[in-house]
């Protein structure tokens, strides 16, 4: 049974020879989508990572004010920002904390992981029921109740849609593509460049944003630095993303590439790193 891609898993490696390599964000993307019955569908995800920089303020005082505030991870159900219902199939982690007093979303988060369990990344699944509205991929959402029935969203996600046939795009072709810059010398390492590309493709006209799960514009390929890869999309930087205008039905040539960059000293031996692709509405 064939499966429309919807999360693009790019490879950079580098084989050396031995004679000579944001405030608050989350990042979320759906894995495979199995219909379970009659307008009900099930999302299978993997929510990533989850980052604050700096003091940020409780977003409940914004999003739910003067109300009780309570996190949960659900689906986007319906425009703007709404949640799935509430149960074990829709809502696979929430926390029963009232975080309406808290002062900072960093004490939330905190508090989260403390005291609620929360572990990232985390791979589970929500089931939506009911026509579908909107273009659906899974969050952070705060709500009045515990149970976690539609809640408002967690502003700040990088939230990857649903593809078809519960959404509307993906990424044509297998989803994992290599940019292999093969065997090198020290001295060919920096600034070697490669390049590849693959086909998005959206059942309707429309605009989609592809980005990274990248935090910055480089990933390292060792744990120490000493390579990086400076990895863009269509020229741009790969964790800025970019906004591509689609044709029903006609697929969209997407570039892809790696520029290495060195810093000290380079041990022989492979080094590698992996990039998540994902598809989002701009």
């Amino acid at each position: 049974m064939k499966h429309n891609i919807n999360f693009l898993l790019i490879f950079i490696s580098i084989l050396m020879l031995p004679f000579y390599s944001v405030g608050n964000a989350y990042f979320s993307y759906v894995t495979d989508v199995t219909q379970t019955g009659s307008n009900k569908w099930r999302y299978d995800f993997v929510m990533e990572y989850w980052t604050i920089t700096g003091q940020q303020p409780n977003p409940c005082n914004r999003l739910l004010p003067g109300k009780r505030c309570y996190l949960s991870i659900n689906h986007l159900h319906s425009a703007p920002d709404q949640g799935g219902g509430s149960g074990s199939t829709r809502v696979p982690w929430k926390c029963n904390i009232d975080f309406s007093k808290y002062e900072t979303l960093n004490q939330i988060y905190s508090d989260a992981i403390n005291r609620c369990g929360l572990r990232l990344p985390l791979s589970a699944s929500s089931t939506h029921s009911g026509t579908i509205t909107t273009d659906e991929c899974v969050g952070f959402f705060l709500d009045t109740s515990s149970a976690g029935s539609y809640g408002r969203m967690l502003p700040g996600g990088i939230c990857g849609i649903a593809p078809p046939p519960a959404g509307k795009c993906y990424f044509s072709g297998s989803n994992e593509l290599k940019l292999n810059h093969g065997k090198l010398n020290d001295f060919e390492v920096n600034d070697n460049y490669k390049v590849d590309s693959f086909n998005v493709i959206c059942n309707q006209s429309m605009s989609v944003k592809i980005r990274s799960n990248m935090t910055d514009s480089m990933i390292n390929l060792r744990p120490d630095g000493s390579i990086r890869s400076e990895v863009k999309i269509d020229n741009i930087p790969a964790n800025i993303g970019t906004t591509i205008k689609l044709i029903a039905n006609s697929p969209k040539n997407v570039t892809i590439s790696s520029l290495l960059k060195t810093a000290g000293p380079i041990n022989a031996g492979a080094f590698n790193g992996t990039v998540t692709l994902i598809l989002t509405i701009p």
